[in-house]
């Protein structure tokens, strides 16, 4: 018994030996593989290659340390080494096809060309019919920037797997990288032809290239062709839809949707959202086109007849009143297809809102005042359309009354809405505008007493604007005692706010005459440009503009002044390179600013990234 207690005790002490060996060892090699590394970051590659020679020999079976080796002897130029290594390496491995690519390799560096791609070839023609072992080929062509033998080994793979669609996106990056356009974007439609669910994925892929035209040309091109020869795809459609989009073609966006709807006996949804889109966008003639092919194409049958025919009167509205560019014509029809829309559909409690924007047209364009005051005031009266609807018309109502100067019964309307809604967007809204009537008639104390509690408003909007006028009074209310030069400002920002620009630019005229050095004088080159704006004199207000930005490129008024100047290059003037210029410089040079969000959304759209 005592002689098995020993011979126990000499086997565990020889089995603890040898795992003490051999853990010693696997340290050893994980330190020297750790130096080896360094070696190699560092770029001593003699070092390195020594230690990765020693750890290969030691464990050869390694695929990580026959890597690090090749490619150090690689980088030495060691190419007789190498050779006999990968020889070696292939010869034990003949069903691997990588290292039939890494002796082709290296006997092209080494300057035998014809033997280098003799081993290429061989590796093409060893293929199986194994859809992993073609993609794993490749990747090691395309390892060395073989693109060209790549592209050769997924084709073959693609024949011997009889999948003709087969690695459709990688071939179409292979084919981008060789600078053959044409057959790359071959590949992509492919590609959606084998995943037609997967569309998502090729606009992430293609919003990288938006900025190469010559692809975009050629994927347009493409698409047509595609779209003609295989109509039932709508997939093809809806890439050629997206593409217009990001060049912001919405015109050629809508005639694809359109002929798409109508191909697929469709219901209208996709020019729908198209149509809201272009409104996102401030594309208002596309937008009218798209809600004007659901009403005069779908008819009164249609469930998006009357959705369709409301937002198509807010597109026109939008097209007349934010273009700046028409006539007493045009906002003579538009009251006419407001009222007889309206006439149909006077109990719809969802027409409220186009009720609303009816007394925005007449009180702000064709300045019929009383007539949009009876018309708000009929709709608080009937109580249609939800609290926050009315509190919104009875916001407009207070608007209207304060441009007719019944101070007293826009302040009730202000008060109303904000005891409705203390906690809410709306309330904070609405104590804003009573703030703004009290500077409207020259109590800047009370006015800054109000202004001073909005700061910390949930409202960004509405708190940056706060701060604003209250540092503005604050400027200048001391500049002289009898208040007037404040006063006669105060009286042009309320002809502003009415759109009575005449007006308003003479006040301005008489205050700059009078009062040459008082320090409103920016302050009134902001005010000009807004009246310049407004009556679509852009190159006046530009003027203006920048020269506030030059004097004052710190600043808040910089900050308003150079977005106000992108906003023109962009939508009024349709200048994409000078609208970057400004939208940039806001996010770089004012990244506190209240614009920042928009101005990054816009300048990237310019840029051509997509802009979810």
């Amino acid at each position: 018994m005592k002689n098995i207690s020993y011979a126990i005790a000499f086997i565990v002490l020889i089995l603890f030996t040898g795992l003490m060996e051999s853990a010693y060892a696997q340290n050893d090699d994980q330190s020297k593989e750790s130096l080896a590394q360094q070696y190699y970051q560092k770029q001593e590659y003699e070092k390195a290659a020594d230690l990765f020679q020693e750890l290969y020999n030691n464990n050869p079976q390694s695929s990580s340390y026959y890597r690090y080796l090749y490619n150090t002897l690689l980088k030495l130029k060691r190419y007789n080494e190498l050779l006999s290594i990968v020889k070696e390496k292939k010869r034990q491995n003949q069903d691997e096809l990588q290292y039939f690519v890494d002796l082709g390799y290296v006997l092209l560096q080494d300057g035998k060309t014809k033997r280098g791609q003799k081993q290429y070839r061989q590796a093409i023609d060893n293929l199986s019919a194994d859809k992993g072992e073609g993609r794993r080929l490749a990747n090691s062509f395309a390892t060395y920037g073989e693109n060209k033998f790549a592209i050769k080994a997924l084709k073959k793979a693609r024949k011997l797997t009889e999948q003709p669609y087969a690695f459709s996106m990688t071939l179409a990056k292979l084919y981008q990288k060789a600078g053959k356009n044409e057959k790359a974007i071959g590949a992509y439609l492919d590609f959606i032809k084998q995943h037609p669910d997967r569309l998502d994925d090729l606009k992430d892929k293609l919003q990288q290239k938006l900025s190469d035209e010559k692809l975009l040309n050629e994927l347009q091109d493409q698409l047509y062709s595609r779209i003609q020869d295989h109509p039932q795809n709508s997939k093809y459609s809806e890439l050629l839809i997206w593409q217009f989009i990001q060049r912001k073609d919405y015109e050629s966006a809508f005639r694809q949707a359109i002929a798409l709807d109508k191909r697929m006996n469709e219901n209208g949804f996709r020019v729908l959202n198209l149509a809201r889109s272009a409104m996102d966008e401030k594309e208002f003639s596309a937008a009218v086109r798209g809600y004007e092919y659901i009403v005069d194409e779908k008819g009164k049958g249609s469930s998006l007849y009357f959705v369709a025919k409301k937002e198509l009167l807010k597109a026109r509205k939008k097209k007349v009143t934010e273009t700046e560019n028409y006539t007493q014509e045009d906002l003579r029809k538009l009251k006419r297809d407001y009222k007889n829309f309206l006439t149909n559909y006077a109990s719809n409690e969802d027409a409220v809102q186009t009720r609303i924007d009816l007394a925005e047209l007449e009180a702000l364009y064709i300045h019929n005042l009383d007539t949009a005051i009876t018309i708000l005031e009929e709709v608080i009266e009937n109580k249609r359309g939800g609290k926050k609807t009315i509190a919104k018309a009875k916001l407009a109502l207070g608007d209207y009354y304060l441009i007719r100067g019944d101070v007293w019964d826009a302040t009730l309307l202000y008060s109303q809405v904000d005891k409705a809604f203390k906690d809410g967007p709306l309330g904070e809204k609405a104590r804003y505008k009573n703030a703004k009537l009290s500077y409207y008639r020259g109590e800047f104390e009370w006015a800054q007493t109000q202004l001073d509690a909005l700061k910390a408003s949930t409202s960004e909007l509405i708190s940056n604007d706060a701060l604003e006028l209250s540092v503005f009074i604050t400027d200048n209310l001391g500049m002289d005692t009898s208040k007037l030069a404040m006063l006669m400002y105060a009286r042009a920002d309320l002809y502003i706010f009415q759109n009575k620009y005449n007006k308003a630019m003479s006040k301005l005229d008489s205050l700059e005459k009078y009062y040459a050095d008082h320090k409103l004088a920016d302050d009134l080159a902001m005010a000009k440009a807004r009246i310049h704006k407004g009556k679509g004199d852009y190159q006046k207000a530009i003027s203006q503009l920048k020269m506030i930005t030059k004097n004052h490129d710190d600043d808040i008024l910089a900050d308003n002044a150079k977005f106000m100047l992108a906003e023109i290059y962009d939508h009024k003037l349709d200048n994409a390179q000078k609208a970057m210029k400004y939208y940039e410089s806001l996010l770089f040079d004012h990244k506190d600013s209240v614009y920042v969000v928009e101005a990054r959304k816009r300048f990237r759209a310019l840029r051509g990234d997509q802009v979810n």
